[in-house]
């Protein structure tokens, strides 16, 4: 509401400094001071006054009214009306500082034809019509604009939150799961595992409602996760993390990253042999350079480049939240899958 009030004002300030301008340019360039002719400068005026009227009735009322609704005849009709108004009106005003402020009327001025001054009058006046229709045009498409750029905004922040809300029951029932089966082989590390995830579910449930939070924040808790999933891990299974610090803390939106090493162990815990995973992250100034790879079954080969909710819910973050300012690169090759995220962190 704050915002509104201060456009309407703006919009009178730019008005009124219009009005300003228009009607203080015949002050500055009549010879009034000099030569003390009043007549002069109202002859001055007088046509400014009714350009002025042609161009706020049209402004304020008729293109609303008649032509933003596609009624042009009415919109034709009326400016035709308002012009002849206009024009009597004007020779009423003329006649009467021809005959009452000019000193010397028959010498100073000689009358142009009613044909002519008519033709001049009339075709002024469609020119402040013309201009009227243009301001109001733009000011209506910004407006027009502004609006779909609000709903755009709404719209985006509710598939947002639709997406987070999906992702966190996502998370947890992996991750209840992969305790569930440390409960019958050790007690400890299912103690660990619990108190481990208690640190993530409060990132998960609290932090993670912001849009953006720092890198720092993002990678400790992927280095949790790493943490926990190793205590499952398969003695034959080989894991190979590589996570550099990034030098400046930029921001990201929250839970982009997990969806890969969730997906990674995921694939990779129900091989027998030769199961592998390597994770890495690395930065290049603001650029996020992310990668998985990891084995996986024949079966699982064979759901194609992006199964799974995670994925496709990544897929739609990143396009809402970043747009063109990230790469993303999922496909199996050989009974291996690889996922490749180069990502343009905001400072």
């Amino acid at each position: 509401m704050g915002k509104g009030i201060s456009n309407k004002y703006r919009t009178a300030f730019i008005h009124a400094g219009c009005l300003l301008m228009l009607f203080g340019t015949p002050v500055l360039f009549n010879n009034f001071y000099l030569s003390g002719t009043l007549a002069g400068m109202v002859r001055d005026w007088l046509p400014l006054v009714s350009f002025t009227v042609v161009f706020y009735v049209n402004y304020l009322f008729l293109i609303d009214k008649y032509f933003f609704t596609k009624k042009n005849v009415q919109f034709v009709v009326s400016n035709i009306i308002m012009f002849t108004a206009m024009i009597f009106v004007m020779n009423l005003a003329h006649e009467f500082v021809w005959k009452n402020l000019d000193q010397n009327p028959d010498q100073l001025h000689q009358r142009p034809s009613e044909f002519y001054i008519f033709y001049i009058q009339f075709f002024s006046f469609a020119i402040s019509s013309i201009v009227s229709i243009a301001v109001k045009s733009v000011q209506r498409n910004n407006q027009i604009e502004k609006e779909k750029k609000d709903i755009e905004r709404i719209h985006l922040e509710t598939e947002l939150n639709q997406l987070k809300q999906q992702i966190n029951p996502h998370f947890l029932f992996n991750t209840l799961n992969n305790i569930y089966s440390l409960i019958a082989k050790d007690q400890t590390k299912a103690q660990e595992s619990v108190h481990m995830l208690s640190h993530m579910m409060r990132y998960v449930l609290y932090e993670s409602q912001s849009d953006f939070l720092p890198i720092s924040k993002e990678i400790a808790f992927i280095k949790n996760y790493i943490n926990l999933m190793k205590l499952r891990l398969a003695n034959n299974a080989k894991l190979e993390v590589n996570i550099k610090e990034c030098s400046k803390d930029y921001l990201i939106s929250p839970l982009i990253l997990i969806t890969f090493v969730e997906n990674a162990f995921k694939h990779s815990a129900g091989i027998t042999k030769d199961s592998f995973i390597s994770i890495k992250i690395d930065f290049d100034n603001s650029t996020l350079l992310y990668s998985t790879i990891n084995s996986i079954g024949v079966e699982q080969k064979l759901e194609g480049n992006n199964s799974g909710v995670g994925l496709v819910n990544l897929q739609k973050r990143l396009s809402l939240l970043y747009g063109n300012n990230y790469s993303l690169s999922t496909y199996a090759k050989e009974n291996v899958f690889y996922s490749d995220l180069e990502l343009k962190l905001k400072g």
